[in-house]
């Protein structure tokens, strides 16, 4: 004689309800770019595509906006799962102008989509701190790094 299996409706209920929340999780497209950055993160992303045609595909997931960060950090980008999350300092953008932004801004980018890292050189874009450079150099520097992570 054959047993049937029983099954618990609670558990059923659960795994139901796990799944559901898990195609949400990782499924579904979710972007938040928030309007004040719009510009330059679709003139960085038309900027990589152009260097790069095929190769970049825009993040499935993906929040930028400002938070208010600690005193030291202006600017952040992390993955958790599947999802990117970046920000900018409120204050640091607040009282910022247009060209420190933009700076700020490719940096964080460059960390989310180049998979840069810090360096150690002042006068670099990349560099841990905050520091002046020439719109030329940062914009060459950038270029310059896009080209090396197509390459890659």
């Amino acid at each position: 004689m054959k047993k049937l299996l029983k099954t618990n409706t609670f558990e059923n209920t659960v795994i139901v309800a796990l799944s559901i929340i898990l195609s949400i999780t990782f499924l579904i497209p979710e972007r938040s770019i928030d309007n004040q950055v719009e510009e330059y993160y679709n003139t960085y992303v038309q900027q990589l595509n152009t260097i790069c045609p095929g190769k970049f595909k825009e993040p499935h997931q993906l929040i930028v906006g400002f938070k208010k960060l600690p005193d030291t950090i202006i600017g952040v980008c992390f993955k958790l799962l599947t999802k990117r999350y970046m920000y900018i300092d409120s204050d640091y953008w607040t009282y910022s102008y247009d060209y420190k932004r933009k700076q700020v801004l490719y940096h964080e980018l460059s960390h989310c989509f180049l998979h840069k890292e810090h360096v150690d050189i002042p006068n670099n874009y990349m560099y841990y701190q905050d520091s002046e450079i020439m719109p030329h150099v940062f914009e060459s520097q950038v270029i310059a790094d896009m080209k090396t992570w197509c390459a890659e």
